[in-house]
């Protein structure tokens, strides 16, 4: 139901040729963490060349980990 109301199309239900047809981006389901390859059932819309999709968990986290930090330090600021 969702994706046959949604306005934008970020989500779609239908057969994978008719996405292919109608947008640009290619559907992906593999998904690389590190060394380990994950295939799953649905599909996410990428780049044409994007055969892939790569994820470094450690650097999101260790960015994840600053951004807190930093929000921690800009609030102990503002307390007086």
């Amino acid at each position: 139901m969702c994706a046959t109301v949604c306005p934008s199309q970020a989500l779609y239900f239908g057969p994978l040729a008719e996405i292919e047809r109608i947008r640009s981006e290619r559907p992906v389901k593999e998904f690389r963490f590190s060394q380990q390859m994950v295939k799953t059932k649905v599909n996410v819309m990428t780049g044409p060349e994007t055969n892939v999709m790569d994820f470094d968990v450690l650097t999101f986290m260790s960015g994840a980990d600053d951004q807190m930090s930093d929000a921690m330090q800009s609030s102990a600021g503002h307390h007086v």
